[in-house]
């Protein structure tokens, strides 16, 4: 993974990216790549739908199945400040689901 993200060079060889050498595609491979870090940067004042609104306004019909593959289904709701911290992560998690980036 840190080759992969940028943070280590390889001693030798090669890495591959779905094929392609990575030094070639590693422009176009990190705009595709997220990630959560120990602070989700969610609004906890906000519902986990407003959440997803918030961040991405132009996908309103694809947050419901967002929160659903986040296992949110039913909560979307609830003020994020009364879910649990792991109900949160995956407010956080269909956020990202949501740019449809490759790897996160």
């Amino acid at each position: 993974l840190r080759l992969l993200t940028g943070l280590a060079r390889p001693d030798g060889g090669e890495v591959y990216w779905q094929g392609e050498p990575l030094r070639r595609v590693r422009d176009s491979f990190h705009s595709g790549l997220l990630w959560i870090g120990h602070q989700p940067g969610i609004k906890s004042r906000l519902t986990a739908r407003e959440n997803l609104h918030f961040f991405h306004p132009g996908d309103g019909a694809r947050l419901p199945e967002a929160l659903a593959q986040a296992g949110l289904a039913g909560f979307e709701d609830v003020p994020v400040a009364r879910l649990s911290a792991g109900q949160q992560r995956r407010v956080a998690l269909a956020r990202l689901w949501l740019t449809r980036a490759a790897l996160w």
